[in-house]
């Protein structure tokens, strides 16, 4: 049951502009992922890219004394992959990766972080459930 949750969830962010979504425990394993069918990038070389940049912007955080890390993207020429860390009650991080067309405007890129809002308030529930386990 926590799982179709979760499929749901990328599933709206598939139809929504997303190439690929991934919920993935902290070290890059995906728990879900979803990807439209045109879609020829590997689901599992996306969640690896969005652990390793959140680990490094992990090591930053350290190093400089920075605040727990909540949201980065990376942009290329034709793409840009978006990361949210989702901290759950018992101190379990989830991230919540995907992958999308670079953004043409600064409303496009709105929208597209109210979508990863809306994501990760669907499926906190469900990632505190999987964290009790």
């Amino acid at each position: 049951m926590t799982t179709a949750k979760l499929m749901e969830i990328l599933k709206q962010l598939n139809e929504n502009g997303y190439q690929v979504c991934i919920f993935a425990l902290k070290d890059g394993l995906p728990i879900a992922s979803k990807k439209i069918p045109e879609c020829t990038y590997n689901e599992k070389m996306v969640s690896a890219m969005g652990a390793m940049l959140s680990e490094g912007a992990e090591r930053a955080k350290e190093d400089m004394g920075l605040a727990d890390l909540e949201y980065f993207k990376t942009i290329y020429g034709n793409a840009c992959i978006v990361c949210q860390n989702i901290k759950t009650s018992t101190g379990q991080v989830y991230l919540l990766i995907g992958l999308t067309d670079k953004p043409e405007n600064d409303d496009v890129d709105k929208y597209n972080e109210k979508l990863f809002d809306w994501a990760i308030e669907n499926a906190l529930p469900v990632l505190e459930e999987l964290s009790n386990l």
